[in-house]
């Protein structure tokens, strides 16, 4: 049985219980080949946070149907919209409510072990607080309270196994345990998923492959027939990248980021089939790397712009102040991530499929993999080319 205690780092931003990661954990417990455990101090945290999101999403969208009211528009219309602000006016106990059950959900769906704070650990974490002992670096240092006492209850979790996984990546926690015996330190949950011992764990929750061996290789020969992943990124990468910041615009006033405010579809696309990660119960990731083109926003300096005017350098801009600029230019770029494949086999014949040759796995299959629901899992990098 594995052990894993997780810090609040090594869950990162993105909590979606959708990730093929998260799902990865999710069936691992249920294979009882892992539990999860949580100082007190980051379940509170993981709450928090869960909750403000929840609740700044449904503060935009009131104020985006208010803001929506304003506009002119046919009586039908109209008495839609109002209906359905009213009826969420009525609704605000249910989903204050919900937003209370969905802040706790990350972790009550993994069945989740919460460590509580007792005497000891409060001792021992201000003690470390006052005389600066790890994880603290320096005595006194109140922002460093709360990983003090999640590294005491981490070590109250170490008593109960002989090993115990650490999912962190900040620092001080890192820095307290990584020189100590019976402790692995993982950055985060992506990266202990595809460690070695996990992928072969997860193996052996494919239910088609592990029984059958070739949903693989079938993967493998389709994509270059029917090319279902390739298209999927090739369609999906523009939505997925939109928003999201790039650091190498030398230019920028604001240290060299800028913004994806629009981006094409993905082309010279490579995909790497030959390194699945296993998520269990056919679901695949692979890695990917891909080339699009975007709108790239970002603020500029006038006296920078004006300097540039004799290169050959293709930005719009527009005024934002007496000093800046708001700039916005095409670039191509080069974006690397994972994309996930999940085979619905609910609906399969294992013993009618265990009996058929290459080509008529092939043709069973080809249906049941352009109906598969694909993912991209997350973006890794994202730079000009």
């Amino acid at each position: 049985m594995i052990h894993i205690a997780l810090d609040t780092s090594g869950i990162g931003k993105n909590k979606s219980q959708k990730d093929a990661s998260y799902l990865a954990l999710k069936r691992l417990i249920k294979a009882n080949l892992l539990v999860i455990h949580a100082p007190y101090v980051v379940q509170r945290e993981l709450e928090t946070q869960e909750l403000e999101y929840y609740l700044k999403e449904y503060r935009q969208l009131k104020e985006s149907l208010r803001k929506f009211l304003r506009v002119p528009k046919s009586p039908l219309v109209h008495e839609i919209i109002n209906d359905i602000q009213k009826k969420i006016d009525e609704s605000e106990i249910d989903i204050n409510n919900d937003a209370h059950s969905f802040s706790k959900s990350w972790l009550s769906s993994l069945d989740a072990n919460i460590q509580p704070i007792d005497a000891n650990q409060t001792i021992s974490a201000l003690e470390a607080y006052f005389n600066g002992t790890a994880p603290l670096t320096s005595p006194k240092s109140r922002e460093d309270i709360p990983d003090s006492f999640i590294c005491r209850g981490i070590e109250e979790i170490k008593k109960k196994c002989s090993e115990l996984v650490i999912i962190a990546n900040d620092k001080k926690v890192v820095n307290t345990f990584s020189k100590m015996p019976n402790y692995t330190i993982f950055p985060n949950i992506e990266i202990f998923i595809q460690s070695t011992d996990i992928q072969d764990k997860l193996k052996g929750l494919d239910i088609i492959d592990s029984q059958i061996g070739n949903v693989l290789s079938f993967i493998q020969r389709s994509e270059i027939k029917n090319p279902t992943i390739r298209d999927f990124l090739a369609d999906c990468i523009s939505e997925e990248i939109w928003d999201k910041k790039i650091y190498d615009i030398a230019y920028s006033n604001d240290e060299n980021e800028g913004t994806i405010s629009s981006a094409y579809t993905g082309n010279n696309i490579d995909i790497d089939l030959n390194n699945p990660i296993h998520y269990g119960e056919d679901q695949f990731g692979f890695h990917f790397n891909l080339e699009v083109e975007a709108e790239i926003e970002y603020f500029i300096d006038k006296h920078e712009y004006y300097s540039r005017l004799d290169d050959e350098w293709s930005v719009y801009v527009s005024d934002w102040n007496d000093h800046v600029f708001e700039a916005s230019e095409t670039r191509l770029l080069n974006v690397s991530g994972i994309v996930s494949i999940k085979i619905n086999t609910t609906s399969l014949n294992l013993n009618e499929i265990s009996q058929l040759n290459e080509e008529e796995f092939d043709d069973y299959f080809h249906d049941v993999y352009r109906e598969a629901e694909l993912n991209i899992e997350s973006i890794e990098e994202i730079n000009s080319i």
